[in-house]
């Protein structure tokens, strides 16, 4: 919520919903090599994490934050939300040259630009026609792995190796 400049902060963050969470971790832990002078110890980690907004206050509380992300009722926190382009059969963006400002002093050609999909809205009786904006992507990936490698050598030396992935998430 703005807050006026006087109060000495620019926004105040409200609770506007409800979040669901539900997961699952789970972390294996060997030891290979357990000598004097050398020792190697492993650890594989494995996590699976949903969230989704369950319900949001008003529709008005839907928020579209920076750059794509947003808050909306019945998906993940942070979804991809965006801008939807004209496809040809084959599933390639529909390419076109463009004219923006025709017949203005400021017109401007840009050639061969992907066009975007426009939606027809019905605003307080009246249609009106609009760059069409849609859920594209989800952030948050389905899991979540890492190995650990860990060498313990003489001298008090230790070297660690780390191999950590994200997979699954759907990228616009």
């Amino acid at each position: 919520v703005p807050l006026p400049p006087s109060s000495g902060s620019a926004n105040q963050f409200h609770n506007i919903g409800t979040v669901s969470n539900k997961g699952i971790e789970v972390a294996l832990n060997t030891l290979y090599v357990n000598t004097p002078n050398f020792t190697w110890r492993t650890r594989l980690t494995y996590a699976k994490n949903t969230n989704t907004v369950e319900k949001l206050g008003t529709p008005r509380d839907t928020l579209i934050t920076g750059y794509l992300n947003a808050v909306v009722e019945g998906h993940p926190v942070g979804v991809f939300y965006g801008n939807v382009y004209v496809r040809n059969a084959d599933g390639t963006v529909y390419h076109a040259d463009t004219t923006l400002n025709a017949g203005l002093p400021t017109e401007r050609t840009y050639f061969n630009m992907p066009r975007r999909a426009r939606d027809t809205l019905l605003v307080e009786g009246t249609e009106r026609v609009a760059f069409a904006n849609r859920i594209i992507g989800d952030p948050n990936p389905d899991l979540v792995m890492s190995l650990l490698n860990t060498f313990d050598v003489p001298y008090g030396i230790q070297a660690t190796v780390l191999l950590d992935g994200r997979f699954g998430n759907d990228v616009a």
